[in-house]
């Protein structure tokens, strides 16, 4: 492999140590700290234990663990199944609300688990909100090294995301699944096959081969990484690059053979609360418009989780002002992403827009695309959207800090 490829991503790294990394590190600490301060500065908040799964996965209680009464979050399905894997003692499968959809998910516990299995359990939700955030800063690094000398300042709108943050303060795979996504591109980039460039470069099949494994693992950790797998595959394959193209196919036909094999596994219990496609979905802003609930809003916290959901619906309609951009088939497959997530989210159920959590991680990959575009063609018009996703950023800490309710628990 050419020397330039790790090279590029190091100095990247290295590029500014005294100001932007330990400013994004200082931002992160204190919202951690705001975060669990309502619980007793217990950084197992994070994890969002339901009392209810407790009752239900009584091997998997540990001394230490935050429980809430009156409902828990996504994080608490990852440290269920992280345990399981890495847990001889516990023999049996955790319950889960929908046993598939958290367990296709298995590359973020398995990881993360693997790391705490190192330090025990009890440290689970310190190495993982450790492991999350590191990854984002090296990923942060790859996209600075792919950019222009004069558009690297772009690549501190992905630095400090407002929805990879969030999303590592829940200790969800959301900002894993995009780390990965972005050093997979790195690679993709610098073995001359880009999916981003249109340049004609030597040829470098170990850079291309690192950037099918980086992908591989992204589409364990969250599907969402079919969004950029399957443009991925199309734009080697009409590129006539035939041999990547199907390299990417791998990845893609790994994941559907796991999820398969999962389901022909007789006698696994699928959750209490097992969810179909079509479960996710409703009709066009639906989701959004009955998401609300203003009788119930009382004082101005109350006012406040209502109103948050204002912003990220302007984010989505900025988005898809984005569209305008596309003129050939090319800038679509560029874009396509970004489409792959507007549509998600325009038939997103009102579960996810009741929860500003929920809708928000749905755009943690905009970001990056967006970028790449903009790095791409300087003449892109991203109509501020990245700009405003600064202001999504301001908006969440001012949540955390003043808005977000503290919710009724226990220390196990």
């Amino acid at each position: 492999m050419q020397r330039n490829t790790f090279y590029a991503l190091k100095e990247s790294l290295q590029a500014h140590p005294f100001f932007f990394i330990p400013g994004y590190i200082f931002l992160a600490t204190l919202l951690l700290f705001f975060s669990i301060r309502p619980y007793e500065y217990n950084i197992n908040a994070l994890v969002g234990v339901w009392d209810g799964f407790i009752k239900l996965n009584q091997p998997y209680v540990q001394r230490g663990l935050v429980i809430f009464k009156d409902g828990g979050y996504d994080g608490q399905f990852f440290y269920f199944i992280s345990r399981f894997l890495y847990s001889p003692e516990l023999t049996t499968l955790p319950v889960l609300d929908s046993f598939y959809l958290r367990f296709n998910r298995i590359g973020f516990p398995l990881i993360s688990g693997f790391f705490v299995n190192f330090f025990g359990f009890k440290f689970y939700s310190w190495v993982t909100f450790i492991i999350l955030n590191a990854m984002h800063i090296f990923s942060y690094s790859a996209i600075r090294s792919l950019c222009a000398n004069d558009r690297k300042k772009l690549s501190l709108f992905y630095l400090f995301s407002p929805f990879a943050l969030n999303s590592s303060l829940l200790l969800v795979s959301d900002s894993f699944m995009v780390s990965f996504g972005v050093l997979g591109i790195y690679f993709l980039e610098r073995s001359g096959f880009g999916f981003f460039s249109d340049e004609t470069q030597e040829k470098n099949r170990s850079a291309l081969v690192i950037s099918v494994f980086l992908l591989l693992i992204a589409i364990f950790i969250r599907e969402t990484a079919l969004f950029v797998l399957f443009p991925v595959v199309v734009s080697l394959f009409i590129r006539k690059y035939f041999l990547g193209s199907a390299l990417f196919c791998i990845p893609i036909l790994l994941y559907f053979a796991f999820t398969l094999g999962l389901r022909s596994i007789p006698d696994i219990y699928p959750g209490t609360n097992p969810l179909g496609f079509t479960d996710l979905m409703d009709y066009p802003f639906f989701g959004f418009f009955k998401s609300f609930d203003w009788r119930s809003a009382e004082g101005i916290a109350g006012l406040g989780k209502e109103a948050v959901k204002v912003p990220i619906f302007l984010f989505f309609i900025i988005l898809a002002l984005n569209i305008l951009n596309i003129q050939t088939f090319r800038d679509l497959l560029l874009f396509s992403p970004a489409l792959f997530i507007l549509l998600q989210v325009l038939v997103a159920e009102e579960g996810y827009w009741r929860s500003f959590d929920n809708i928000s991680r749905m755009f943690t990959l905009a970001v990056p695309v967006l970028i790449f575009l903009k790095n791409r063609d300087q003449g892109y018009n991203d109509f501020l959207l990245l700009p405003f996703s600064s202001g999504i950023l301001i908006l969440l800490i001012i949540r955390i800090i003043l808005i977000k309710q503290p919710m009724s628990y226990y220390i196990f």
